[in-house]
């Protein structure tokens, strides 16, 4: 045992170098497993940021669709109305144009007035629809959450729209019956 001392003590400069050269080579693999798992990192990262991405236009493409369809059933509903009702009116000698709600506006003023409303939303969504739909849009999922909030936001307004309107209708109703 002696022996092995002294031989490690003649030897202790080639054995620091031989150590720190396995030093060297182990926080070389390190370093380089850590810059591997840095990059891997990012890559789940971005992949991460791609679906994020993606799962929100699909979002927003729904949503917009509904909007869309909303919108045009609202038209729809006034179309169906005024087909109901522009007959009736003929046999008593009047129209939706000329039978005054109020002093100022006639019933197709009013519908007009709240159909011209939607005129803004629906250039909107149409935007949105393109922009979400291009393979060529770089929208951040920040820009992305926006047009999404911002959807939300219209979808209430139709929504709130839509209530008003058959509010009116079932009000115009009850006096274009009697």
């Amino acid at each position: 045992m002696i022996n092995f001392w002294n031989i490690i003590g003649q030897n202790s400069g080639q054995l620091q170098v031989i150590l720190n050269m396995i030093a060297i080579v182990l926080a070389f693999l390190a370093a380089n497993y850590a810059r591997k798992q840095i990059f891997e990192t990012r890559q789940q990262i971005e992949e991460g940021n791609r679906v994020s991405a993606y799962n929100l236009k699909l979002k927003i493409l729904e949503i917009a669709y509904q909007c869309q369809n909303d919108i045009y059933d609202i038209e729809s509903k006034f179309e169906v109305f005024k087909e109901k009702y522009e007959t009736r009116l003929a046999q008593k000698g009047t129209s939706l144009s000329t039978f005054k709600l109020d002093n100022e506006h006639s019933i197709e003023e009013v519908f007009d007035i709240v159909l011209h409303l939607l005129d803004k939303p629906k250039e909107v969504i149409k935007i949105m629809i393109e922009q979400a739909s291009s393979k060529d849009s770089n929208l951040d999922n920040n820009n992305l959450e926006l047009y999404l909030h911002h959807l939300v936001s219209i979808k209430g307004s139709i929504f709130l729209s839509n209530q008003g309107l058959d509010r009116r209708i079932k009000d115009l109703e009850k006096i274009l019956v009697h």
